[in-house]
């Protein structure tokens, strides 16, 4: 079924983390929110993306640094702890995204050059690291993810990652 916008526009809430101890006010809608954001359909703000400005995104763009976007739908699971004693054992939350064909083919050639592959957050990390297949190919469409990284996990596509880790 459609996202019907008018309703949570009415009804809802932005979900702040957890370690943000009160409720969301009117300004959180435009302060927490990426300037790139594009697709309604996430219940939470990849949180890395916040500290990337216009202006910064433009300096960026005057030094020759490529960048390409992909969308995943943050679910509400992101908020919730490991609570298995064997890693091993959690099951990580299902999230849906989209790698558009063009931003697989830019990174499928910079990987081809040589080139580092920077990811914008943990859920970039994820969407980027699960729409590749076992060679480091990162293929465009959208499907679904369940994928859980921790220690020992060997990266197929991503070289760096920026983030707050909050």
């Amino acid at each position: 079924a459609p996202i019907n916008e008018d309703w949570f526009e009415r009804n809802g809430h932005i979900p702040l983390p957890p370690y943000i101890k009160r409720g969301d006010t009117d300004e959180d809608s435009e302060r927490y929110q990426n300037v790139y954001a594009d697709h309604v359909g996430s219940a939470a703000c990849p949180t890395a993306g916040l500290h990337f400005t216009e202006d910064m995104l433009g300096r960026l763009d005057a030094m020759g640094i490529e960048r390409c976007f992909v969308t995943l739908h943050v679910g509400l699971g992101t908020f919730l702890p490991v609570r298995e004693e064997n890693i091993e054992n959690h099951k990580m939350h299902e999230e849906w995204y989209t790698v558009p064909a063009e931003t697989a083919a830019k990174i499928n050639q910079a990987k081809k050059d040589g080139r580092p592959i920077l990811a914008v957050g943990t859920t970039s990390v994820r969407t980027l690291e699960s729409a590749s297949d076992e060679n480091g190919i990162v293929h465009g469409g959208t499907r679904s993810t369940n994928i859980f990284m921790y220690p020992g996990y060997k990266f197929k596509v991503v070289d760096q990652m920026f983030t707050n880790f909050h």
